[in-house]
Order: structure tokens, then C-alpha cells, then sequence
């Protein structure tokens, strides 16, 4: 039973992670989708960092390292013109946080 739990949740995080980044690669983008696709982004570096034991220092790191990189890309959506550059490394954070849950 615990494992079923487990499975339904592993797939409404794959469910959820695909409609937002559908949602943010349309062509009408709003602030609030940007924001809740980093916010998400966020919160599976959090899950993911602390699903790990303490002796895995290297995943635990990778975890941290996305989440930065999910900030990093606002940061890049503020200051650059090109919009796609910040979508892009967000969703490379997202991607990235989904792969370390998987391990």
C-alpha cells in the first residue's frame, strides 16, 4: 500500500511538471506561470535534497545546485532580453530535480 502512495505521487509530479512547462512555453506567457514553474522548481530541489541520506553529499549537492539554478534563471529573465534563455535553464532545473527523485 505504501508503495502505491508512493507511485501516485511520482506521477502527479511528472503530471504537474508537464503542464507547466507546456503552460510556460506558450506564446502569451504570464509572470505567474514563470513563477509557479520556479516555485515548483524549488520545492522538488527541496524533496529531492531531503529524500537523500546525509552520507549521499554528492546528490544532496546536485539537489542544492538545481535549486540555485532554478533562481539563477530569474535572474536571467530580468536582466536578459532573450526570454527563452531563462525557460530554457528552468526547465533544465526541473528536468534535473525529476532525475534525482527517480535515482
Amino acid at each position: 500500500m505504501a508503495l502505491f502512495v508512493l507511485a501516485l505521487m511520482y506521477f502527479t509530479i511528472v503530471i504537474v511538471t508537464i503542464t507547466l512547462q507546456v503552460l510556460l512555453y506558450k506564446k502569451n506567457l504570464n509572470k505567474t506561470i514563470f513563477i509557479l514553474n520556479v516555485l515548483f522548481s524549488l520545492s522538488l530541489s527541496a524533496l529531492a535534497f531531503t529524500s537523500f541520506p546525509l552520507n549521499f553529499t554528492i546528490y544532496r549537492s546536485l539537489a542544492v545546485a538545481f535549486g540555485v539554478l532554478a533562481m539563477f534563471s530569474i535572474f536571467v529573465k530580468l536582466k536578459s532580453t532573450h526570454l527563452l534563455a531563462s525557460k530554457w535553464i528552468l526547465t533544465i532545473a526541473i528536468l534535473g530535480n525529476l532525475i534525482l527523485l527517480f535515482i
